[in-house]
C-alpha cells in the first residue's frame, strides 16, 4: 500500500476539487436553512463546516481508493470495467444515503437531495475510472448466473429492510417510518438492493475457500469502512448523535447486509451441490 500513497492522495484531491466545482456549477448547496445545525457548525460557522467537509471528502475518497485496491484483485473485467463497477455500485449506495434525508426528516426536497447526491456520485465515478487506471490490472472475464445474482439482491434487500425496521422500532434511530411509511419502505428496499449490487460487483468473486471469511472480509475491508465514514457527515454538520448514525445506522446496516449475503450464498451453494 505504501507505494500507492501519493496516487491515493492525488486522486482524493482531484475528486474533492471536482465535486466542489460541480456543486458551484449546479448550485446545489447543503440544506443548512432547512435542517437544524449541529453544535460544531454553530460554533465554528461556515468556515469550520467547509474545512470539515473538505477533510471528510479527502478521507472518504482515500479510503475508497484503498478499498478498490483490495477489491480490484478479485473483480472481473478490464481496468475501466473494474473502476466503473466499483464506483457505480458505491455511487448508488452513496446516493441512497443522501436521499435518506427526505424520508427521515420530510423537510428537504427529494429532487434537491437527488441533485446534491448526483454531483458527488459523478465525482465518485471519475475516482473509480482513475483508480482503475492507477491501481487495477486487466482480469479474466467472468460470468455471474442471473438467478444467483437475483437471489443475492433479493435476500440482501430483505435482510437490510428487516434490520432497518429493527433499528427504527427497537434502537429508536431517527426515522420517518411512521410519518412517511411508503417513502421509508421504498428507500429501505432500494438501499438494500444497492448493497446487494455492491457485493455482487465488488465482493462476490473474492478468492476465499471459507464463505464466512469471504463475507467477513467484504464487510471489514469494503462495506464497513466507507459506510462508517459516510455516516460521520450528518451528525457533524447537522443536529444528530454519532450513536444514531455510526452504531444505529452504519454498523447495524452492515451486519444485516452480511447476514443477507451469507444466507443467499449458502442457498446458492446448496443448489450447486444438489445438481
Amino acid at each position: 500500500m505504501k507505494k500507492y500513497w501519493w496516487q491515493i492522495l492525488f486522486l482524493a484531491i482531484i475528486t474533492t476539487l471536482l465535486i466542489r466545482q460541480g456543486h458551484l456549477i449546479d448550485d446545489t448547496p447543503l440544506p443548512i436553512k432547512v435542517l437544524p445545525l449541529s453544535s460544531f457548525t454553530k460554533t465554528y460557522g461556515a468556515s469550520g463546516a467547509k474545512t470539515f467537509i473538505a477533510i471528510w471528502f479527502m478521507a472518504l475518497f482515500s479510503v475508497m481508493s484503498l478499498v478498490f485496491i483490495l477489491a480490484g484483485k478479485w473483480m472481473h473485467g478490464s481496468k475501466i470495467a473494474k473502476g466503473l463497477a466499483f464506483s457505480l455500485s458505491w455511487g448508488m449506495v452513496y446516493l441512497m444515503g443522501v436521499v435518506e434525508w427526505y424520508p427521515v426528516f420530510g423537510k428537504t426536497s427529494l429532487v434537491a437531495d437527488i441533485r446534491l447526491g448526483m454531483v458527488d456520485v459523478l465525482g465518485i465515478i471519475v475516482l473509480g475510472i482513475l483508480s482503475g487506471q492507477f491501481f487495477a490490472s486487466d482480469g479474466q472475464k467472468g460470468k455471474v448466473e442471473v438467478k444467483n445474482t437475483s437471489l443475492i439482491l433479493l435476500l440482501v434487500a430483505a435482510f437490510y429492510t428487516i434490520g432497518r425496521y429493527i433499528e427504527y422500532s427497537v434502537l429508536g434511530i431517527q426515522s420517518g417510518y411512521i410519518e412517511r411509511p411508503l417513502e421509508t419502505l421504498i428507500w429501505t428496499l432500494a438501499t438494500g438492493l444497492s448493497f446487494g449490487a455492491l457485493y455482487v460487483l465488488t465482493g462476490m468473486h473474492r478468492g476465499e475457500k471459507s464463505l464466512v471469511k469471504k463475507i467477513a472480509l467484504f464487510g471489514l475491508t469494503n462495506a464497513a469502512p466507507i459506510w462508517i465514514i459516510f455516516n460521520v457527515f450528518y451528525p457533524t454538520i447537522f443536529e444528530g448523535t454519532y450513536w444514531d448514525f455510526l452504531l444505529g445506522r452504519a454498523v447495524v446496516d452492515v451486519i444485516f447486509v452480511l447476514l443477507g449475503v451469507y444466507c443467499s450464498e449458502r442457498l446458492i451453494h446448496r443448489k450447486a451441490y444438489a445438481r
